[in-house]
C-alpha cells in the first residue's frame, strides 16, 4: 500500500483518514506488488500482462504477439479491506466508494476534490485505469474518475453506468534528458516525437500497467508506425505508477510520457518537457456514476458537485510555468447510450 503521504507498506491495504467533520473512512492506495522496487533491480521485468495491451490486441489485430489480460486482484483486495475500514464510518454515513487513478492522485486533483467535498464520507481506491474500470464494470464502486477513453468505452456502457460527466482535461508531454539526443524537441507532432526516440534507440520508460497514460502511449507508438509496444532493448516497462516511472526515467536519462500536472509535482527530477504541442496529447478526465445493485444516495450529488464547485477549483491550479494545469471540458452530465 502507498499512503497519501507516499509511505510504502509490504502489501495493499488501507489507512484511516478523517474527513473535515472527523468521520473515519477507509482509503486504499495500491501498488504493483508483483514488481520489485525499481531502484533495487538491475533488470526490470516486463509487466505482463496489462489490460491496456489486451485492448490494443483487439484494436490492431496482433493477438499472437501480445500479452493476455491480468485480473484486477489488487483492486478486489482493496475493496475488501475498505469494507472493513469503512466500519469506522458506519455510525455516521455509508461511505461513497470512489475509484480513481494514480494520475488523478499524483496530479493533485484528487486532493483538491477530497478536501472540498462535504457530503458522504469517501472510501477511495487508487489503481491504474484498467483495474478501476474493471471493478466499476463489476459494480464494486459507486463513482469513478478515469482518463482512458478507449477503456471507458469498452467497460462502462449504459448497462454499467447511469451518468457520464466530462470533468477536466490536462495535457501529456514527452519528457526526457536535457541533452535530447533523439531530437524530440524538434518533432512535428507527438507521433514524430516517439518515432525519433525509436530511430535513435534512446531509452524509453513506459508505465506498462493498463493505465490511461499507457493506453495513450500505445496509441502514439502505433501512430508513429512502430510496434505497440516496441520490442527492443531500449524500451523498458516499469509496471508502476506515474511518479515511480518518471523517477526511473530520470535515473536512466530516458524518455517517458508524462501527465503535465503530475510532472509539475516532482520538483526533484532532471527531466525536461521536450514536446507537448499536439492536440493528440490531450488527457481528458471523465467521471462516471456506476450502476450498482444498491445505488449510493450521494453518488449523483457528488457528480453534480464535482462538475461544478469541484471543477471550478481544479481550474485554478497552475503548472510551474504559470500555465493552467487543467482546462474545462465541454458538455453536461448525460446518461450513456
Amino acid at each position: 500500500m502507498v499512503t497519501s503521504s507516499g509511505q510504502r507498506f509490504p502489501s495493499a491495504g488501507t489507512n484511516v483518514a478523517r474527513d473535515r467533520r472527523g468521520v473515519k473512512c477507509g482509503r486504499a492506495r495500491l501498488r504493483q506488488s508483483a514488481v520489485p522496487r525499481l531502484h533495487r533491480v538491475a533488470k526490470l521485468p516486463r509487466y505482463s500482462p496489462s489490460l491496456a495491451t489486451e485492448l490494443y490486441i483487439e484494436s490492431v489485430h496482433t493477438a499472437s504477439t501480445m500479452f493476455a489480460a491480468r485480473p484486477g486482484r489488487m483492486v478486489q483486495t482493496a475493496l475488501l479491506l475498505l469494507s472493513v475500514a469503512a466500519g469506522g464510518c458506519a455510525h455516521e454515513a455509508r461511505p461513497l466508494r470512489l475509484g480513481t487513478t494514480y494520475t488523478v492522485q499524483q496530479s493533485g486533483a484528487l486532493a483538491v476534490l477530497e478536501s472540498l467535498w462535504t457530503g458522504a464520507p469517501l472510501a477511495t481506491v487508487i489503481a491504474p485505469s484498467g483495474q478501476i474500470l474493471r471493478s466499476a464494470a463489476n459494480g464494486d464502486l459507486d463513482v469513478v474518475i478515469t482518463h482512458a477513453p478507449a477503456l471507458e468505452a469498452r467497460f462502462l456502457d449504459s448497462a454499467r453506468t447511469t451518468l457520464r460527466c466530462p470533468l477536466v482535461a490536462s495535457r501529456f508531454a514527452v519528457v526526457g534528458p536535457a541533452a535530447d539526443r533523439a531530437g524530440v524537441a524538434r518533432a512535428n507532432d507527438a507521433a514524430d516525437a516517439l518515432r525519433r526516440i525509436a530511430r535513435a534507440r534512446a531509452t524509453f520508460v513506459s508505465r506498462g500497467d493498463s493505465s490511461g497514460t499507457h493506453v495513450k502511449e500505445l496509441a502514439l507508438w502505433r501512430a508513429a508506425g512502430e510496434a505497440a509496444p516496441p520490442r527492443a532493448p531500449w524500451y523498458v516497462e516499469s509496471g508502476a505508477d506515474q511518479a515511480t516511472t518518471l523517477h526511473l526515467a530520470d535515473e536512466r536519462d530516458a524518455y517517458a510520457l508524462a501527465d503535465l500536472p503530475t510532472f509539475a509535482q516532482l520538483a526533484d527530477l532532471r527531466l525536461r518537457v521536450l514536446f507537448a504541442r499536439d492536440t493528440a496529447l490531450t488527457n481528458p478526465y471523465t467521471l462516471y456514476v456506476v450502476r450498482t445493485p444498491d445505488p449510493h444516495p450521494a453518488a449523483r450529488a457528488f457528480a453534480d458537485w464535482a462538475t461544478a464547485a469541484g471543477r471550478t477549483r481544479l481550474l485554478t491550479l497552475r503548472l510551474t510555468d504559470g500555465t493552467v494545469a487543467f482546462a474545462p471540458r465541454e458538455g453536461a452530465c448525460t446518461a450513456p447510450r
